[in-house]
């Protein structure tokens, strides 16, 4: 049995930023990364500088800090715009 949470407006304005910025900025890549086994040399590059790396590092190491759950639903979002993507990043 699954225990009920809801998502805090912090949890869900993340999810709907990942959800974004996927859809802008890791869709257009699916087609090529798959069809041609083709890997974006920019792309991890580009996702850190995007704050998308270090996720879960706390900021004092120079991440940003974030909980699993959040990191999470970055995950979610990465994957369901491009699954080549979210296996590079995570």
């Amino acid at each position: 049995m699954m225990t009920p949470f809801s998502l805090t407006d912090e949890q869900r304005a993340i999810q709907d930023a990942a959800f974004r910025y996927a859809e802008a900025e890791l869709h257009p890549l699916f087609a090529r990364m798959d069809d041609e086994d083709w890997y974006p040399e920019h792309l991890m590059a580009k996702l850190g500088a995007d704050g998308y790396c270090g996720l879960t590092a706390p900021v004092d190491l120079g991440g940003a800090g974030m909980d699993l759950l959040s990191a999470g639903l970055v995950a979610e979002a990465f994957a369901y715009w491009n699954t080549n993507a979210s296996f590079i990043w995570g």
